[in-house]
């Protein structure tokens, strides 16, 4: 990629890197994402173009935040090296406006916040697209349940269809981390979490307060197999990943199995016992998470 025009002005002797970030930056701060790029080209390819992109994408969302969502998104994507740690950065801002999970409104504006992103990004690659959508609403609804009390699965109701894997995944999650009952067998982690997220039920006991780790969660799955290949995967909880399907009652008991993994460390036995589940993607989480807990274990 080449510039289209003259370099910046710059002070004599001046390093041509630095004066075109600088420009870069004030280029962010008044929202002009085609002067930002401009700036950058005229550094070399490589580390200090991409940390140009990068540092002016921030100073956009600083000084104009959401209302410049999809132009920073852009940015980010031409970032290079640092085109993940700039989206994960918009990415943890927005993930935390996102209403608690008991509260019926505000999730229009989680909404036009992925549509932001996904405008942001669809012209540069498409695909990329999607997965940091799937990513954002990953987050998103992780923060949402950890700013309740009480865990219920009111935002299946709200939300569409595509966006139910993350929503049982976070409720779960808060379910199992806040869980007095770490013992229990698995057959009662079950009906304690179709009881919470069933429509018509009552709330869940309350739940001590809790906060989302800064860390991502960590990430039980490697390389895919030839036999998960083929099948749906999502974001967990941020950029972790897990397999999913289209049963609700199937991709909560996988939902559970991650949770579980990485709080509890049930007996790889208990995980053991789902790999003849009718549902492939419950049989293949099952068999590798038993494997992931029971290397922990020796």
């Amino acid at each position: 990629l080449r510039p289209a025009g003259p370099p910046p002005e710059c002070p004599d002797h001046a390093d041509l890197r630095i004066c075109a970030a600088e420009t870069a930056i004030e280029a962010g701060q008044r929202s002009d994402p085609a002067a930002v790029r401009e700036a950058c080209l005229h550094i070399e390819a490589g580390r200090w173009r991409d940390e140009c992109m990068f540092m002016a994408a921030e100073r956009m969302h600083q000084a104009v935040g959401e209302p410049a969502l999809a132009q920073t998104t852009w940015l980010c994507a031409h970032a290079g090296q640092f085109n993940h740690h700039c989206l994960k950065r918009i990415i943890d801002k927005i993930a935390v406006g996102a209403p608690p999970a008991d509260v019926p409104h505000g999730w229009e504006r989680v909404m036009e916040r992925a549509a932001a992103l996904q405008s942001g990004l669809n012209d540069t690659d498409p695909i990329l697209a999607q997965q940091v959508v799937g990513w954002y609403y990953a987050e998103a609804l992780d923060q949402s349940y950890a700013k309740t009390r009480v865990v219920q699965g009111s935002p299946l109701a709200l939300l569409p269809e595509e966006i139910h894997p993350h929503v049982r995944a976070a409720a779960i999650e808060r379910l199992v981390h806040a869980s007095p009952n770490a013992d229990q067998p698995l057959t009662d982690w079950i009906q304690l979490i179709d009881h919470a997220m069933a429509s018509a039920s009552p709330p869940s006991a309350p739940l001590p307060p809790a906060s989302v780790e800064s860390h991502p969660p960590s990430n039980l799955w490697g390389a895919e197999t030839n036999d998960e290949a083929d099948l749906p995967a999502v974001y967990w909880r941020g950029s972790a990943r897990r397999l999913t399907t289209e049963d609700p009652a199937a991709d909560r008991l996988i939902c559970l199995m991650e949770s579980l993994a990485r709080n509890i460390r049930p007996a790889s036995h208990e995980l053991g016992s789902l790999t003849d589940h009718p549902d492939k993607a419950v049989r293949l989480t099952a068999r590798r998470l038993a494997e992931a807990v029971a290397l922990r274990r020796e």
